[in-house]
């Protein structure tokens, strides 16, 4: 079920900027390499898969441009297990469980 039936649409824009601005965190953070990239690829996924859960089709249409707008900016990451993880999460996997490699926060 998502949001939209309920006059959800309105808030997409405050749901894209509650996935979108943690993933920059996150990238920005994954920058100095010090972090396993799983840390990059949980946020990720996360992010894509709040969008498409509460959204739908609409959701990830939105997590999609964001991850390849995150993804434009920062042209240091290597984008294959980026556009990856951002399909899983559309996909609507269990982005902790799939992404075991980083430590807990």
């Amino acid at each position: 079920m998502t949001n939209l039936g309920q006059g959800g649409i309105r808030t997409i824009p405050y749901e894209v900027m509650a996935s979108v601005l943690p993933l920059l965190s996150e990238v920005t953070e994954h920058g100095d390499r010090s972090r396993p990239v799983d840390c990059l690829q949980r946020s990720v996924c996360s992010a894509n898969r709040r969008l498409a859960s509460n959204y739908g089709k609409l959701g990830k249409v939105f997590a999609k441009f964001a991850s390849e707008a995150v993804l434009e900016h920062f042209h240091s990451l290597d984008p294959v297990p980026f556009r990856e993880a951002a399909s899983n999460g559309r996909n609507l996997i269990d982005c902790h469980a799939h992404y075991t490699q980083c430590p807990t926060d």
